[in-house]
C-alpha cells in the first residue's frame, strides 16, 4: 500500500485493518495472543536487562534526555507546559483513585515505603564529640554568615500588639517561671559598675569570652554587641574583678540556668587563670582586705 511524503494513506483508500478488532477479526485475535505470550516486557529479567542498557547509555552519553538543559525561560514547550499547570489541581475523585491504586501496589509490595525497616538511631552524634578541625569549620562559616536577620526591618504596629500583649500574659505571675529569683534583676547595679570596669575586665580576658572562646569582633559580627560583663555569683552588688568576667550576649544568656553550675565553672576557671581564691562553698576571698565575701 503506497504512502505519500505526509504519511497520509492515498485520497479514496482505507487501512485494511480499519474496523477490525478481536471480537470480529480471527487475524486480530490470534495477534493479540500471539503478542501476549511473546511480549519481551511481561518478562521481568528482559525489563530489568533494558532497563540498565538505557541507564549505561545515558552514563556514557550515547542518548540524551529531550529536555536536558532546558527550562521554560529559554523554552517555549516547557513554558507553555508551565503556564497550563499553573492552579491546577487533581479532583477528590483523581486524588482517592490515587491513592487507592497506591495502597493497592504497596501490599503487592510493587512500590516501597521510603524508610520502612531503616532503624535511625536517637542522635547520630550521641556520646560523640565534633574535632577541632569541624569546629573550626562551623565557626567560620556562622561568622560569614550576617545572624541579625532582622537587621533594618521594623515590625508593623499590629505585630507589635500581639508580642506586647503575649509579654503581658506572661507577666502577670512571675513567680510561675523557673528562673524566678525572687526579682533581683530588677535591682539596681552599683555606681562602680561602669564603662571603665566592663572595659577593664574586657582587657584582662583578652576581649574573649571565658565560655565559648569567641573574640568581641566576631560576637559583634555575629550578634550585634560588644562582650557584656557578667557577674560571677549573679549579685550586683559584688561588682570586683574577681566576681566578673568576660562573655558574649548568647552566653551571657544560657548562664542565667543552672547558676550553682556556672559559678563553679567561672570560678575555677579565673583561679586557674589569674590565680584568684574562692571557699569551697563558692564565697570570695579578697585579699586586697581579707575579707570573705
Amino acid at each position: 500500500m503506497g504512502f505519500d511524503k505526509g504519511n497520509n494513506l492515498r485520497k479514496g483508500k482505507e487501512p485494511w485493518n480499519k474496523g477490525k478488532n478481536k471480537s470480529n477479526s480471527d487475524w486480530a485475535k490470534r495477534n493479540s495472543e500471539r503478542m501476549k505470550l511473546n511480549n519481551p516486557m511481561k518478562n521481568r529479567d528482559s525489563i530489568s536487562k533494558r532497563v540498565n542498557t538505557i541507564k549505561e547509555m545515558y552514563k556514557n552519553g550515547e542518548i540524551k534526555s529531550w529536555n536536558q538543559g532546558l527550562t521554560k525561560e529559554n523554552n517555549n514547550v516547557l513554558k507553555t507546559l508551565s503556564e497550563n499547570r499553573k492552579g491546577f489541581k487533581f479532583s477528590e475523585d483523581c486524588k482517592k483513585k490515587m491513592s487507592k491504586t497506591r495502597l493497592n501496589l504497596i501490599k503487592e509490595n510493587k512500590v516501597k515505603i521510603f524508610g520502612k525497616g531503616i532503624e535511625i538511631p536517637k542522635s547520630y552524634m550521641l556520646g560523640k564529640h565534633h574535632s577541632k578541625k569541624t569546629k573550626d569549620i562551623i565557626k567560620n562559616k556562622a561568622l560569614n554568615r550576617d545572624m541579625r536577620t532582622f537587621l533594618g526591618k521594623s515590625h508593623t504596629q499590629e505585630s507589635k500588639n500581639i508580642i506586647s500583649l503575649k509579654a503581658k500574659d506572661r507577666l502577670k505571675d512571675k513567680t510561675k517561671n523557673p528562673m524566678w529569683k525572687g526579682g533581683i534583676s530588677f535591682e539596681p547595679y552599683p555606681l562602680t559598675f561602669d564603662k571603665e570596669f566592663k572595659k577593664l575586665i574586657r582587657e584582662r580576658d583578652n576581649f574573649t569570652c571565658l565560655k565559648c572562646n569567641t573574640f568581641e569582633a566576631d560576637a559583634k559580627k555575629l550578634y550585634g554587641k560588644n562582650l557584656t560583663t557578667h557577674h560571677i555569683d549573679y549579685i550586683k552588688e559584688n561588682t570586683f574583678k574577681e566576681n566578673c568576667c568576660a562573655v558574649c550576649v548568647r552566653c551571657n544568656a544560657e548562664v542565667n540556668s543552672n547558676r550553682h553550675h556556672w559559678t563553679k565553672f567561672f570560678q575555677s576557671l579565673l583561679a586557674e587563670k589569674y590565680g584568684y581564691k574562692y571557699s569551697e562553698n563558692g564565697e570570695i576571698i579578697l585579699e586586697v582586705n581579707n575579707e570573705i565575701k
